[in-house]
């Protein structure tokens, strides 16, 4: 059913694509890798992970997958899968491409790969570590973290609830 869910949303969203213009909170957050529902090849680097099990290897690592995130303050979010590791430059340019609206300003976490979107979409890009103004934030970014990793909870092997613990 999962994939009846994303490939649905991935046809809604190329049929009408999402504009984010005004202030939108750019940000990435890692999931770990899924293979539910495939079958492992042979000589794969890892073997399955049983029962919601967790990392092999603290922090960042190939086992987590990107996810970059766009959202507007007044509407509209984006998602999209990107790589195994911080995204560089080209990756984001890909990733927001079609999505952005010029004169849009573009607050980030201070990840030097965000500053693309200045030159190539002509957007305003503002570090919220470096501003006092409490308009500048990335809540709502980080909000829709927390939403895409208790969609993807629900989806564990045997959980009945989606709250159960990470």
């Amino acid at each position: 059913m999962r994939h009846k869910i994303l490939a649905a949303m991935e046809d809604s969203e190329t049929k009408n694509p999402t504009r984010l213009s005004a202030v939108k909170e750019c940000d990435e957050t890692f999931v770990l890798e899924s293979l539910k529902g495939t079958e492992i090849p042979a000589g794969y680097w890892r073997g399955a992970r049983r029962h919601g099990a967790k990392a092999k290897k603290r922090g960042i690592s190939n086992e987590y997958v990107c996810i970059c995130t766009g959202i507007g303050r007044e509407s509209g979010a984006v998602a999209i899968s990107v790589n195994r590791a911080k995204p560089d430059e080209s990756e984001l340019r890909a990733a927001f491409n079609g999505y952005l609206d010029e004169n849009t300003l573009v607050l980030c976490d201070g990840l030097r790969s965000y500053g693309i979107l200045h030159t190539a979409y002509s957007c305003s890009v503002k570090d919220v570590n470096l501003e006092t103004d409490k308009y500048f934030h990335l809540n709502n970014a980080n909000g829709f973290h927390s939403f895409i990793k208790e969609a993807l909870r629900s989806f564990w092997w045997g959980c009945n609830e989606i709250s159960q613990p990470v």
